[in-house]
């Protein structure tokens, strides 16, 4: 009798390991086909709503080159985050096809102290260069249409920009230089 309540739990314990087993490789091949993730030289990247959006490879970088086409797709975005803590990154040269750049996409890049906009820019979204405090000098080129909020926000040495006329909207707070403390 003894031995028929321990084959049985140890029956029950082999079925619950294979289920888990089963469970977590489902999860992550699930995981792996909705967020496919693949490094090429400097970036990683993904197909987001059908355009290709890439994200940093290493944040230990002072340089780095956003190219124009990754497997014979252009590049459209710069994900949220993409180069956020990137504190080395000094120096970057956006793809000419970039439309967007994601929510706080060059978060507190320290060293970044200038950057120039393609023409196919469109959306610099919320918070995209928060707290980079050594940005003096942003160029933009007429196409951008919209500057989402504090998209500037905490750029202490950013004094001016000219807005082409290309622009549509500037949503609130995009030179706040105050924080919630």
């Amino acid at each position: 009798m003894k031995s028929r309540r321990i084959t049985g739990v140890f029956l029950a314990l082999i079925y619950a390991v294979i289920f888990f087993t089963y469970t977590i490789q489902q999860c992550q091949k699930n995981m792996f086909n909705s967020y496919a993730i693949t490094r090429y030289g400097d970036v990683l990247y993904e197909m987001k709503n059908g355009k290709l959006v890439v994200y940093a490879n290493d944040q230990n970088g002072s340089s780095i080159t956003i190219p124009d086409k990754i497997s014979n797709q252009y590049v459209y975005g710069l994900g949220s985050y993409a180069f956020a803590n990137c504190s080395k990154l000094s120096n970057i040269t956006l793809s000419q096809h970039l439309e967007s750049i994601g929510v706080c996409a060059f978060y507190q890049c320290d060293a970044l102290k200038s950057i120039a906009f393609p023409s196919s820019l469109k959306i610099v979204d919320n918070s995209a260069f928060y707290d980079c405090s050594y940005l003096e000098n942003v160029q933009f080129s007429n196409g951008i249409e919209t500057i989402g909020n504090s998209s500037f926000g905490y750029c202490k040495r950013l004094k001016s920009f000219t807005l082409p006329d290309s622009i549509k909207k500037i949503n609130d707070f995009i030179f706040n230089t105050k924080r919630n403390e």
